[in-house]
């Protein structure tokens, strides 16, 4: 068995401890893993993430008809955007928006304005 990194987060990080993020992330991390496998990978790892980090998300009550009868669900209380952090992060969206295809996406730029011309 392999030892695990043990450190500290910082206090304002989560840090997820699933068994399923931890075999994934064995995935991704072995060098003998192809491309389709290591982007299968982070797509599942994307969606767990996503699962996690919206667990508390506000919804709202919505009335609908089913095959049987009327009955009350829940939709997200708010539209969604998902911002990656650019390059890491894009590899996480396609799996987000697997879940919540309707989210919209943005990307946000910094640039350096001492090398403007």
């Amino acid at each position: 068995m392999i030892a695990v990194n043990k450190a500290r987060p910082a206090d304002n990080v989560h840090l997820l401890k699933h068994s399923l993020v931890a075999a994934k992330m064995s995935v991704l991390r072995d060098k003998t893993t192809a491309t389709v496998q290591f982007r299968g990978a982070l797509e599942q790892i994307a969606i767990l993430l996503l699962t996690e980090a919206s667990k508390h998300w506000p919804t709202l009550a919505t009335e609908f008809e089913t095959p049987l009868a009327s009955m009350t669900g829940a939709t997200l209380a708010q539209r969604v955007v998902f911002v990656p952090i650019l390059r890491a992060g894009l590899g996480l969206l396609e799996g987000m928006l697997r879940v919540i295809p309707e989210a919209r996406h943005s990307d946000l730029l910094r640039r350096d304005r001492s090398r403007a011309q």
